[in-house]
């Protein structure tokens, strides 16, 4: 998935320091959230929360809603120990990315039933403690 990539490479540099931002990107964050390389589909979730329109929200909560049936009742599989190694890790990350993004993003407001619907697919005591806490903190999305 080159665009997923050369998309990323922008996503996680910001160009240098310049706001990297725009209709463009957010299609081709939206297109990674389904890249195979959990890393980057974690780093596309966390763009659309930051930086995406409303209209991401749907592409989120899809793929959201497919990882947590992925991972469901294999919570064992994805919980993060410190000092284990745990070669989920990452699969772990990109959950509670997007279960983040789609809580404390920048271009909604996640009403009570939002909340519950993230909690619900939330997979694990470990993840639901994060997005409790993740929402306990968010900035006041911006207008």
């Amino acid at each position: 998935m080159g665009g997923s990539r050369a998309w990323a490479d922008c996503a996680s540099d910001r160009l240098g320091g310049r706001q990297c931002a725009g209709p463009i990107l957010e299609e081709l964050a939206v297109a990674s959230l389904d890249d195979t390389d959990p890393q980057v589909a974690g780093s596309a979730a966390r763009y659309l929360g930051e930086h995406g329109s409303a209209k991401s929200q749907d592409a989120l909560w899809r793929r959201y809603e497919a990882w947590s049936l992925q991972w469901r009742g294999r919570e064992s599989e994805i919980r993060c120990i410190y000092g284990d190694d745990n070669s989920n890790t990452s699969e772990a990350d990109l959950g509670q990315a997007l279960a983040t993004a789609l809580a404390t993003g920048q271009a909604w407001v996640a009403d009570d039933g939002m909340v519950r619907r993230i909690l619900e697919l939330a997979v694990g005591q470990q993840m639901r403690q994060q997005i409790e806490s993740a929402i306990s903190t968010r900035p006041p999305p911006r207008r």
